[in-house]
């Protein structure tokens, strides 16, 4: 802006800009696991993680995992990749349908996955393929019933005699209906049993029927002509005792005065043993005592009598599986805050996920998590401003399962709360919504166990599974879209993975590959030399690059998981001991020898070569991994894969370069679309020079210079949009042969003469 008038402009000229070092020692493995995400990148710094979240090493997949472990015990993060790409390979969630059966063909390979699928026909399913979930179960709980009370029975049966005034056994505690006559088993409305004595006299008679009609007194009698026999003259007849109405049915609105006169209302939740009702009060601090009436929503209509109160808490005898209250993960749900301001009642319930065989916890029926006061409304926010709708909780804090689109509260699974406002089915919003109550088959409380989940098919399909490992890294192929690495290490060594990952890391060129000889070329009974020919051979095929490290060595190993020893390679040992060379010394340093290059973790070998077969693997670009006695288990060489000679063959050499392209180049973005002209340039150079004569103090390189500026920028090159940068770089070199000698001289001899 120019000023029209005096005065002071100020303008802002930024020429601090640095190069930012990022040294985050990222080893990227994919496994065939027994559980975890697929075909996403989930990054891991500890073994712990990788148990938790991608399971125990198996007779399979061991190779890969302990490839991941041992990155870790080096101080690396790993990027783990469980892939799902490829055809049969077997992968299936556990899962369960509202119809108690099981998808054969459900996969869902990750949260991104999960949001993106159009159509989720489940009820609940596990978060991860692998038959690991097999077995646990979801289990939720409504707010459901605040009281039980019991009401008078209908047409109580006080006694059952015959016409001798001989009372009978058998009384029935159902109700009837009238009849003037009837055969022995069946009459009109009600159903006999009698049972004659050895005599053949009547000395039984069960009445079971339905109905209503007869009052206190009134009399039923069974003429002796109808039931024939040595008793055809003999009537048997049965007395009323009481007469009281039928228990109101679940869902009715029901209402009853309580001690103070004041008119209460509630609704039936549940009718058992047709005498047992339980009640949601609509206000739980005026409760029932056990000797009212209930009326019908007319305030007139009696429904019921109640006789005795026989729970004050029907939510404390609920239970999540045999013998465990849900009492003990929280208390009875009801209405949210954010609910009730808005109008509504009765969103909240809960959720627990419950290791019922005991497959994840080892203790079986125990709670892997509890989500706690979840809520119906789609809209529904805790004070702090947090989601609550129960399908965004799940989704996002469960570590074990997603909801699918079958929920589990149907509508024959949901009680109307009739007569306080209109009643909404779970996910509505929460504005003056009343919302229903889960009613599974009377019960307030439903489990559901998950099954069906299926792992890779190791044997039916073991190529194919195969494939998928390598085509796993095909996720990280791509610089821009995946970030930083360092190393991409195979789990099982073919020549086809080695190939495929080495050109993956010439593509990126920011990242190492590390290739360990076949294991049938070292874990068998050939000699030393043997091996050693088999070993060369092998390496001979792959290509010669320096964004590849090939070594000699598969190490013996506890697997404390399988409580047996394996032999894995020592590709991620060498990986490893470029991230501990990084984390301790520098990047530029090499690896190799007694001071950085212990192997950890490892009891032999299964091949540590001489001094002549360590010569031959080395001049065919194989770093010898050596046992020293007395000494460890050390990797005695720092080359490339390059077979011309060149700086580059060296490890130390690439890992620098590979630093100093990564960091000058992420600074160098900041310039485009810059003004190419000498302060641009200058500005540039100002931030380069710097970080080239720290790596220099730091012993990473012995001399540089950089050029930018009118020499390499002519007006063709600015004319082209482009800006030219040379920097010559003279690395430092480690050391690998050491030459010393010893020379006698006589006595009198003046060494400066001899050095002279």
């Amino acid at each position: 802006m120019a000023l029209a008038s005096p005065g002071v402009l100020i303008k802002e000229v930024d020429f601090t800009a640095t190069v930012n070092v990022a040294d985050q020692n990222i080893g990227v493995v994919s496994i065939d696991a027994e559980r975890g995400p697929t075909d996403v990148v989930t990054y891991i710094s500890s073994e712990r993680e990788l148990v938790e979240i991608f399971g125990k090493p198996n007779s399979y997949n061991y190779e890969s995992w302990f490839a991941a472990s041992t990155m870790i015990q080096y101080g690396a993060v790993v990027a783990v990749i469980r892939p799902a790409v490829g055809t049969n390979l077997g992968l299936n969630n556990s899962n369960i349908k509202r119809d108690g059966t099981n998808d054969a063909n459900l996969l869902i390979k990750n949260k991104d996955d999960f949001e993106t699928k159009i159509s989720n026909v489940y009820e609940w399913s596990a978060r991860t393929a692998g038959s690991f979930n097999n077995g646990i179960s979801v289990a939720v709980v409504d707010h459901g019933a605040d009281q039980r009370i019991r009401v008078a029975k209908l047409g109580e049966i006080l006694t059952t005699t015959n016409s001798a005034g001989t009372t009978l056994a058998g009384e029935s505690d159902q109700s009837y209906t009238a009849v003037t006559g009837a055969t022995s088993g069946s009459g009109t409305g009600v159903t006999f049993t009698i049972v004659r004595d050895s005599s053949g006299d009547v000395s039984t008679v069960t009445v079971t029927a339905g109905g209503a009609g007869y009052a206190a007194a009134d009399t039923i009698t069974i003429l002796g002509s109808t039931i024939g026999g040595a008793d055809s003259t003999d009537d048997v007849t049965i007395t009323v005792a009481t007469v009281g109405l039928a228990a109101p049915s679940a869902g009715t609105y029901v209402q009853w005065t309580d001690a103070a006169g004041s008119i209460q209302k509630g609704n039936v939740f549940k009718v058992a043993n047709t005498d047992q009702v339980e009640i949601v009060l609509w206000n739980t601090t005026k409760r029932l005592l056990g000797a009212e009436t209930l009326y019908a929503v007319d305030g007139t209509t009696v429904i019921a009598t109640a006789e005795a109160l026989l729970s004050n808490d029907v939510y404390a005898e609920l239970e999540y599986s045999a013998g465990r209250k849900w009492s003990s993960l929280g208390p009875q749900p009801g209405t949210s805050f954010g609910v009730a301001d808005a109008g509504g009642r009765y969103d909240e319930f809960h959720i627990a996920v419950i290791d019922t065989d005991g497959v994840h916890s080892g203790v079986k029926q125990n709670v892997l998590e509890s989500l706690t006061f979840v809520s119906k409304a789609s809209d529904a926010k805790s004070a702090e401003g947090d989601n609550l709708y129960w399908r965004n909780v799940v989704a996002n804090r469960s570590s074990f399962v997603y909801a699918g689109s079958q929920t589990f509260a149907d509508t024959g699974d949901q009680l109307e709360l009739a007569g306080q406002g209109t009643a909404v089915p779970i996910g509505d919003p929460r504005l003056d919504a009343v919302f229903k109550l889960f009613s599974f088959a009377g019960e307030s409380t439903e489990s559901r166990k998950l099954g069906g989940g299926d792992d890779y098919d190791w044997v039916g399909n073991a190529s194919g599974v195969a494939d998928a490992i390598v085509k796993g890294y095909d996720f990280v192929e791509d610089r821009e879209t995946f970030g930083d690495i360092d190393f991409l290490v195979p789990g099982k060594i073919t020549a086809s993975s080695a190939v495929r990952l080495i050109a993956i890391a010439e593509k990126r060129r920011d990242c190492i590959v590390v290739v360990s000889p076949l294991r049938e070329d070292v874990i068998n009974s050939n000699s030393s030399t043997k091996k050693t020919d088999d070993i060369i051979d092998f390496f001979k095929t792959l290509p010669s690059t320096s964004y590849a490290i090939y070594d000699s060595g598969y190490k013996y190993i506890y697997d404390k998981y399988n409580d047996l020893y394996r032999y894995v390679p020592c590709a991620a040992d060498v990986a490893g001991l470029c991230f501990s060379t990084t984390i301790n010394s520098e990047t530029w340093f090499s690896p190799a020898g007694y001071n950085r290059g212990q192997v950890r973790n490892a009891t032999k070998l299964a091949y540590s070569p001489r001094q002549a077969e360590r010569d031959r693997l080395y001049t065919n670009r194989v770093n010898p991994v050596v046992a020293f006695p007395g000494q460890g288990i050390v990797l005695f060489g720092d080359k490339t894969a390059l077979a011309s000679p060149s700086a580059f063959d060296r490890i130390n050499v690439r890992r620098l370069f590979i630093e100093l392209e990564k960091n000058i180049s992420q600074f160098s973005k900041y310039q485009l679309f810059e003004l190419n002209d000498e302060l641009t340039r200058s500005g540039f150079r100002s931030a380069i020079e710097p970080y080239l004569r720290g790596i220099q103090g730091r012993r990473g390189i012995y001399d540089f210079l950089v050029i930018c500026d009118q020499s390499n920028n002519t007006g063709d090159v600015i004319d082209r949009n482009e800006l030219v940068a040379e920097i010559y770089i003279k690395p430092a070199r480690s050391i690998n042969f050491i030459t010393i000698s010893f020379i006698a001289t006589r006595t009198g001899v003046s060494f400066n003469e001899l050095i002279n």
